[in-house]
């Protein structure tokens, strides 16, 4: 198993997780059993939800000193189509930027927040709270992996990975996704607050 970030966003790279709603999809069971086999060689407590067949949201946890109170490390598996890719799959590093489907949205987030987490593992330091790592399916579609989490999760704080050229967001204006039509036809309408709103990180 890879043992830096940059090669496990390689990894995750190289495998095709095309939510099955677009052309050349496939669920995204390859890239759950790669995070949980990530995280139990690492001795992390791990475990799937179901959510589809063959395509479970993979969920990590941390024990923290205050066992009431948690955070959330949250980022999807799937990603969007890659028909108009000559090589989406074959990770390339250019100008030190590493591109591929995914490198971005959100298999860099994930790979990073896989890290963090057994770096707190490997520490044998409690964290002051619980540390789960939702890995959550169908983001790209229908959020059906989220719902799915947040049905029964409580808790104090979430970081989701989705990319905000590097400023801390700390809202989003949303997302309106509806189907029309008897076949395939598809309305999508998002919402995005204007860069210039965006709260900037003090840092």
């Amino acid at each position: 198993m890879s043992c830096t970030v940059i090669n496990t966003l390689e990894d995750l790279i190289r495998i095709n997780s095309v939510n099955p709603a677009y052309e050349q999809g496939q669920p995204e069971a390859a890239m759950a059993s790669y995070v949980a086999d990530f995280c139990h060689e690492r001795n992390i407590e791990t475990w799937k939800q179901e959510v589809f067949p063959e395509r479970p949201n993979i969920i990590a946890r941390i024990d923290g000193e205050q066992p009431g109170k948690r955070i959330i490390f949250e980022a999807h598996t799937d990603t969007v189509t890659a028909v108009d890719m000559e090589t989406p799959f074959e990770p390339v590093v250019r100008n030190g930027r590493l591109y591929g489907r995914g490198a971005c949205d959100t298999k860099g987030g994930l790979a990073a927040m896989m890290h963090a987490l057994a770096q707190v593992k490997a520490s044998d330091h409690k964290p002051p709270c619980e540390i789960w790592l939702a890995a959550t399916v169908d983001e790209e579609h229908s959020c059906g992996g989220v719902k799915a989490l947040c049905e029964t999760l409580e808790a104090d704080a979430a970081i989701v990975a989705e990319p905000t050229q590097l400023r801390v967001t700390t809202a989003c204006a949303g997302a309106l996704r509806s189907l029309a039509g008897r076949h395939t036809a598809r309305n999508r309408i998002s919402a995005r607050m204007p860069s210039s709103r965006w709260p900037r990180s003090s840092g």
